[in-house]
This record gives structure tokens, sequence and C-alpha cells, in this order.
């Protein structure tokens, strides 16, 4: 026969239910950790996959600009040339309102001077 079971000591159950309760807090927070790390992870890899996009891109357009200067005979990427889409009349109507505004800015400037 087995001797009576002994009663558990009330320290002994504290110590084992605080225990208990420090390896459950331990696992959620580990496992937390892991989720917001596997989320950053997912975060940096998506910001790579744009960089890496924006950089086709950009090639992309720099070839295309090249493109254009070429076709438009400039061998000076630093000379600026100017494209007019609109009848010749009505772009040269505008360039003399133009010249007109800065003739009388220019002449206020000088009267106040």
């Amino acid at each position: 026969m087995a001797p009576p079971s002994s009663p558990s000591d009330p320290v002994d159950d504290l110590e084992a239910q605080e225990a208990a309760i420090e390896l459950a807090f331990d696992d959620a927070v580990r496992h937390k950790s892991r989720r917001a790390l596997e989320q950053l992870r997912d975060r940096v890899a998506d910001a790579l996959d744009e960089i890496k996009r924006l950089r086709q891109e950009n090639a992309r357009l720099a070839d295309r600009l090249r493109a254009l200067q070429e076709a438009a005979g400039i061998d000076d990427p630093n000379r600026t040339v100017l494209s007019i889409d609109e009848h010749p009349e009505a772009a040269r109507r505008k360039v003399e309102q133009f010249v007109r505004a800065l003739d009388q800015y220019i002449s206020q400037a000088e009267k106040q001077s």
C-alpha cells in the first residue's frame, strides 16, 4: 500500500505557478517578437522590391531621355531646347506678350530706383 500523499506545500505551489506563468509569458513574448520580426522582414523585402522597380524605371527613363536628346540633335545635355507644340503665330503672340510684360516690369523698377 502506498503511503498517504502528503499535502503540498503552498509556497511550492505558488513558485510552480509563478514559474509556469513566467514560462507562458516568455513564450508569448517570443511568439509576438517573432511575428513582429517576420512582418518587418516582409516590409523590408517589399521596400527592396520597390527600390529595384524604381531603379529600373529610372534607367528606362534615362534611356528614353537620351533617345529624345539624340533625336532632337542635342549634343550638350546642359543645353536647353525649347519645343513648342502650337501654331507658330500663336507662339509668337505669347512671346511678344511676355516681352511686353517684362518691359513693363523693368520700367516700373527703373522708376522706383
